[in-house]
């Protein structure tokens, strides 16, 4: 019954063993997405940049369609900033969740090896106490051997 505990305790911490493995890899995911977002926010802020270098090279009468091009295209990268700024607040709120889930993951790793730690002592100290009353049990049948009187014959 012990033994079947422990081999049951084994396999929850081989789960948790694959839990925190699958946190790990949730982790390297969430890492990967935020240098992404972090590439094209600085590609967004390069040419945020530019344009409104070129906006501002444009000079005191350059025409009123290009100077609403610039605008135009200056409005769609500050959109596209805001949207990249919505998407990192969701990277954060998953690696937040991702973190956490690893937390418990870990927690719940050490929980089942302690326990299956503790399940292994109790069955080596078993193993040890019948071990010890087989000894003894040898050991009084060798002494009473020994000390057994001959019977008296007549």
């Amino acid at each position: 019954m012990i033994q079947r505990r422990q081999k049951s305790l084994e396999l929850l911490a081989k789960l948790a063993e694959q839990k925190e493995k699958a946190a790990l890899n949730k982790l390297a995911e969430v890492q990967k997405a935020h240098e992404r977002l972090a590439e094209k926010s600085r590609q967004v802020a390069d040419l945020m940049a530019d344009y409104r270098a070129q906006l501002s090279d444009i000079g005191e009468d350059p025409g009123m369609v290009k100077t609403q091009a610039v605008h135009r295209y200056i409005r769609n990268l500050l959109d596209a900033q805001e949207r990249l700024r919505i998407e990192h607040d969701k990277t954060v709120a998953w690696e937040r969740a991702v973190r956490e889930e690893l937390m418990n993951a870990r927690l719940e790793l050490q929980r089942m090896r302690s326990l299956a730690e503790r399940g292994e002592a109790k069955i080596a100290s078993m193993a040890q106490k019948s071990e010890q009353v087989r000894l003894d049990a040898a050991a009084l049948s060798q002494f009473n051997q020994r000390n057994q009187k001959p019977s008296p014959r007549a």
